[in-house]
């Protein structure tokens, strides 16, 4: 009677320990987890006067973004062929 008791504790614990260890890995990889990691870093960083904490952190951020789409989009804005009204557009 012991060894079923034990064999049905185990029946219901290895389930929810394979979930929670799966959730925890999961939530490594949670894109909003890892904001949030990021966040709370620099918001002690902030609170403990570190300018030069923040900047590393916020320089970090700035490396994690992928490039645009359609490439390098710098100086478009100004181009004849725009679209949109240019500085010259009364002429």
């Amino acid at each position: 009677m012991t060894t079923a008791a034990i064999l049905g504790l185990l029946g219901v614990l290895a389930p929810l320990l394979v979930r929670w260890i799966y959730r925890r890995w999961a939530r490594k990889d949670d894109p909003v987890a890892q904001k949030e990691v990021r966040s709370e870093k620099i918001n002690e960083a902030i609170g403990r006067g570190s300018e030069r904490g923040v900047n590393l952190l916020l320089d970090d951020l700035v490396q994690r973004v992928p490039p645009a789409a359609g490439g390098d989009q710098r100086g478009q804005a100004g181009a004849p062929d725009a679209g949109g009204p240019g500085v010259h557009a009364g002429k």
